[in-house]
């Protein structure tokens, strides 16, 4: 705590620090693939940064993430390399083997100097400076810091549980009965059973209820235990717990019947016929907007971590770091200059640049220090500002995301959202490091038996979950044996290696 409250004045302090004036016109060259429309030849964005620092760009932008890759690994094959990436996409393997071959540039001796703001928000936040540097000691791209990242939470129908007389439950199963109070008590007053209490879409959305038996692994079912030893889910005997309150959930029509045959667009159309605000208890998701009107999000909180043994702890699922997103090339004849115009981003006042544009001309602060988007009932006037005046809204831009800022919406969905989104940050548990690849045939190894463990994994949930295998000491045995064939054990030992040796 003390460290964030330490970054909190450091930002403070550094928020207003202005770019040196530098001069020069570089080539960019990078992946603009949201379906935004920007033309980054067009954007006053990049104009805006030229008028305060005095670098501009030239464009090579990519629409197509294909397309892109192709073009990336002609420039880097050819040598033809724009003097920067933006919006890079770079992976790590990508970032280690163009640092080797000398085409990007470590740019660790370079920060103290020409990116003094990215350099402090480094010093007062280790942890993100050691996901962001490779074994070596370099620095070869820069990243997107978002300390208030969004996370993927379970959400409850707060209105229910008021309407019902219910309390935040504490336990599984106490979570268990508020779900079968949503199915039995008609909370939302039509006089019909047609609530669906919890709404997920297959395994992995329900994995993030493994919580509630203690167990916080990452999408390759892998923990690193308090001892430093990696431990592989489905071995913990509290995995089968959680299997059997699926299959106890899907047979007493806790879950939505369908949660395990269905895709994403079929549930969002499903529940677009059922009135979806009416029908729903809760579902896992980054927001409840996602599936339902932005007008319903507020009638959902997130869902306080259950307890398991007395403790609390929920996967994390983004660490406020994303690599990859900024790199300067060989190519550069001026590193000083685009460096120094790239730290302008990790201001408050670049930050806001990049997210939201201009004050003034693209949003207005009322005198409660709410913001809002300027036109704000003209969409074609928000559409023009998202195309042409802003760069961010994604997790490749590089910068620091005024987390704060953005949190002060005059839009009280989107607020209520990360406010309630903050409220489980103090349970998070990162399942595993980010590491680096520093071993081609291991990672090619760790690559093959995943794939054939994902699916098997995925494949026994929804079947002992639906009921299409029985759920018994045979059956779970066979589980254990077909993982233990497809090389669960030298997976955690490869595994192992990559987390000793980060």
């Amino acid at each position: 705590m003390k460290i964030r409250r330490g970054l909190a004045v450091l930002l403070a302090l550094i928020g207003l620090a202005s770019p040196a004036l530098c001069e020069g016109t570089f080539s960019m060259m990078g992946l603009e693939a949201d379906g935004s429309g920007r033309d980054w030849s067009q954007n006053l964005f990049f104009v805006r940064m030229a008028e305060r620092t005095g670098v501009s760009f030239t464009f090579r932008q990519y629409g197509e993430e294909k397309a892109y890759q192709m073009a990336k690994e002609e420039a880097f094959a050819d040598g033809n390399l724009p003097d920067v990436l933006f919006k890079a996409n770079l992976t790590p393997q990508e970032e280690m083997d163009y640092l080797a071959s000398g085409q990007l540039v470590d740019l660790a001796p370079y920060l103290s100097t020409y990116a003094p703001n990215l350099s402090a928000i480094l010093v007062a936040r280790p942890e993100w400076a050691r996901v962001i540097t490779q074994p070596n000691g370099a620095i070869t791209s820069l990243p997107i810091f978002n300390g208030a990242d969004r996370q993927c939470c379970i959400w409850i129908n707060a209105v229910w549980m008021d309407a019902l007389g219910l309390a935040m439950p504490v336990t599984i199963e106490e979570y268990t009965d508020v779900l079968r109070a949503f199915r039995d008590g008609d909370p939302n007053g039509n006089g019909k059973r047609d609530e669906i209490p919890l709404s997920i879409v297959g395994s992995w959305e329900a994995r993030f209820l493994l919580h509630a038996w203690g167990l916080t692994p990452n999408d390759y079912n892998l923990y690193v235990d308090d001892g430093g030893a990696v431990r592989f889910a489905p071995f913990d005997p509290a995995y089968r717990s959680f299997v059997e309150w699926l299959n106890m959930a899907l047979t007493e029509s806790l879950i939505d019947k369908d949660a395990f045959r269905q895709m994403q667009g079929g549930r969002t159309a499903t529940l677009s016929d059922k009135e979806a605000p009416l029908a729903i208890g809760g579902m896992v998701s980054f927001a409840p907007y996602t599936l339902l009107d932005l007008a319903q999000a507020t009638n959902y909180a997130a869902l306080t971590p259950l307890e398991y043994n007395g403790e609390r702890v929920y996967r994390q699922f983004l660490n406020g770091v994303g690599r990859g997103t900024f790199a300067i090339t060989s190519a550069c004849e001026d590193i000083p200059a685009v460096l120094t115009w790239a730290d302008y981003l990790y201001t408050e006042e670049g930050g806001r640049l990049a997210f939201a544009g201009l004050e003034g001309e693209d949003y207005t602060i009322s005198e409660n220090g709410a913001w809002e988007w300027n036109g704000d009932a003209d969409y074609g006037r928000l559409s023009e500002i998202a195309k042409n005046h802003i760069i961010a809204g994604d997790a490749q831009t590089p910068g620091l995301e005024p987390a704060a800022f953005i949190r002060n919406m005059e839009i009280e969905a989107d607020n209520h959202v990360r406010r309630q989104t903050d409220m489980i940050r103090g349970y998070l548990v990162e399942a595993f490091p980010a590491i680096w690849p520093t071993n081609a045939a291991r990672e090619a190894r760790i690559a093959e038996i995943q794939g054939a463990l994902g699916v098997c994994v995925d494949t026994a949930i929804a079947n002992f979950a639906m009921g299409l295998v029985e759920l018994n000491d045979e059956n779970w045995q066979a589980f254990q044996e077909e993982l233990l064939a497809l090389g669960a054990e030298e997976f955690v030992l490869l595994w192992q290696e990559v987390y000793d040796e980060r």
